[in-house]
């Protein structure tokens, strides 16, 4: 539970929690996750529904720790809050508030933006996402 999670594995925990199992694409979407890469379909289906961007750099570099920041706003995203947390402020702080708003950083201490989240805190943000959306 202390472990740090990866920008892949945290793709992977969305996936899991709305069953994408029907959803394909073999569209290549950064230079980084080619069709070989394990959780290449999770991270198009996300990036083509745009729950996820990348770095602005045309990568997602998918071992690469998540951040509380990129997970929250991994997670508004997802429950279709993006313009919401758009119209409150650039990321991340936009995000930030339509997440303590939706409670899904409750019971989360010290949640900073550049720090890693942990296996433990993931799920726990996870659980509170969909206790607050239909997907």
């Amino acid at each position: 539970p202390d472990e740090q999670v990866t920008r892949a594995e945290f793709s992977q925990m969305i996936a899991n929690m709305g069953d994408f199992s029907d959803l394909v694409t073999d569209k290549v979407y950064f230079n980084d996750v080619s069709a070989s890469h394990w959780a290449f379909n999770v991270i198009s289906v996300m990036a083509q529904n745009g729950w996820i961007n990348g770095t602005g750099d045309g990568n997602f570099y998918p071992e690469r720790p998540v951040t509380y920041a990129e997970a929250i706003k991994i997670l508004v995203s997802f429950l279709g809050y993006e313009y919401k947390a758009e119209g409150y402020g650039e990321y991340p702080t936009g995000y930030f508030l339509v997440a303590n708003e939706l409670g899904i950083t409750k019971g989360i201490k010290d949640v900073e933006s550049d720090f890693a989240i942990t296996r433990a805190e993931a799920a726990k943000m996870i659980f509170e996402t969909m206790e607050r959306g239909d997907k």
